[in-house]
């Protein structure tokens, strides 16, 4: 999850990793410009009955934005909802070579992430990527929403590794 504000949406993907070979596939994903509430609510109707061993986000969703003791943060509200999010790991240099990684494939090879025609808004915004001179980051400024998504859930797992069943290496 990558939780948007003014200009730039929220985003949810969904993903799997197949056990015999470690490919991952994104095959969902939901966003919105709305409040926080309603990306919070899109995502559960999305969602709908499935289960998920883990789910990562961004970490600046685990901080209320205000003073109050009330006050919930986007992860809180995440919670409530049934839907438990772990802080994303987010050193940006180590997530985007990751997911350069991950999105890199030799002719006559497989890729080992693949993403479903439904993820439209995904597979457009990479196309679009734009990295700041002289730094391995992406430009913030520009629709790099759908791609921290996805940075968020490939950099947890290792390129080359198949997890099992119960989420350990093999």
């Amino acid at each position: 999850v990558d939780m948007g504000g003014g200009t730039h949406p929220s985003v949810c993907l969904w993903f799997t990793q197949d056990p015999s070979d470690g490919t991952i596939y994104v095959y969902n994903e939901f966003d919105t410009k709305d409040v926080t509430s309603e990306f919070v609510e899109g995502t559960k109707m999305v969602a709908g009955l499935e289960r998920y061993n883990m789910g990562f986000g961004d970490p600046a969703m685990f901080h209320s934005k205000h003073d109050h003791i009330y006050d919930e943060s986007p992860a809180q509200m995440f919670s409530r909802a049934g839907l438990y999010l772990t802080p994303a790991h987010n050193a940006r240099e180590i997530g985007w070579r990751n997911l350069k990684t991950w999105l890199h494939w030799k002719a006559g090879q497989e890729p080992r992430l693949k993403i479903l025609r439904r993820c439209r808004n995904l597979t457009e915004t990479i196309a679009i990527q734009q990295y700041v001179p002289g730094k391995y980051d992406l430009d913030t400024d520009g629709q790099d929403d759908f791609v921290d998504a996805l940075r968020y859930g490939t950099v947890h797992v290792e390129v080359g590794y198949i997890y099992n069943t119960e989420g350990r290496k093999e």
